[in-house]
């Protein structure tokens, strides 16, 4: 509100002065160059519609205009970034559920995960564009965490997996980073990792556990590193994810050799009975 009124005040203002030149202007052509004086006060006061005013204001609400668009356009888009990686945890989650199903070793294995992965992130990386980080500069990264439901309405960890695709040439590549743990937390997760019983909500605000419950946390982001580069060698994060003038949100400690997660989206559901163990993750 503040900001529209000192925009009024200075439209108003240049409104004024750029009357004031066209009248003086006007006077001297009348006069073939002869100065006669010129009453500033009633020229302040006058109504009368200036095009050197409309100029004037074209110059300043232009660039203001054009500067708008694109912060509406890099909003739009950040928008459409969260959508399509939690588009992509949702499809994750239903996987999980149905793709042991039909067989009779029904627990979840590594390699379920890298063909789960790899069909779900098709719908932002066709082709083969998931395992060429040299092309767009950054890749999917997915943290998958096991939370069990324990005594007075607390939740506690018994796993989690970090897996991306820096390194891959295909699903089935042994260089698939899958890195398992049962402590410490990761810096560029939005889930906080804790190795007692906490309340759910500390683990993540939507939570919600009983005792004795399990549930499994799917979180799907995008991944870079500030030494990628795409195939335009561009390295800067706003850069490589296609903004002008916006900066998306980054997850991760910021220094040169660490990963910078991006657009993180967290899915949350109830695995059926028999698709994990509580003690290690899928191998």
């Amino acid at each position: 509100m503040m900001f529209d009124g000192k925009l009024k005040k200075l439209n108003r203002y240049l409104f004024r002065i750029f009357n004031f030149i066209r009248c003086c202007i006007k006077k001297f052509s009348a006069e073939k160059g002869v100065y006669h004086r010129i009453d500033i006060s009633s020229i302040r006061s006058t109504d009368t519609v200036c095009r050197g005013a409309v100029l004037v204001e074209f110059a300043v609400w232009m660039p203001l205009l054009i500067i708008l668009l694109f912060y509406i356009y890099d909003l739009m888009k950040m928008k459409r970034y969260y959508s399509q990686t939690e588009f992509v945890g949702q499809q994750i989650a239903n996987m999980i559920q149905n793709i042991s199903q039909r067989r009779s070793e029904q627990l979840l294995t590594k390699k379920d995960f890298q063909n789960i992965t790899a069909v779900a992130w098709l719908t932002m990386f066709p082709g083969k564009s998931l395992y060429k980080k040299e092309m767009l500069g950054y890749v999917p990264g997915i943290f998958i965490y096991y939370v069990k439901g324990v005594e007075n309405g607390k939740a506690k960890y018994c796993w989690r997996v970090w897996s991306s695709y820096e390194n891959t040439t295909s699903p089935s590549s042994e260089d698939s980073h899958w890195d398992f743990g049962t402590t410490g937390t990761y810096h560029f997760s939005t889930l906080k990792w804790n190795n007692e019983s906490v309340s759910p909500s500390s683990i993540y605000p939507s939570l919600k556990i009983s005792s004795g419950e399990s549930k499994i946390i799917v979180e799907a982001a995008l991944l870079t590193n500030p030494g990628w580069k795409n195939q335009s060698g561009q390295s800067s994060t706003k850069q490589k994810y296609g903004f002008h003038l916006a900066t998306p949100r980054i997850n991760g400690a910021g220094g040169v050799n660490d990963f910078h997660l991006c657009f993180n989206s967290v899915t949350i559901l109830t695995p059926k009975n028999g698709l994990f163990s509580e003690t290690k993750a899928p191998e």
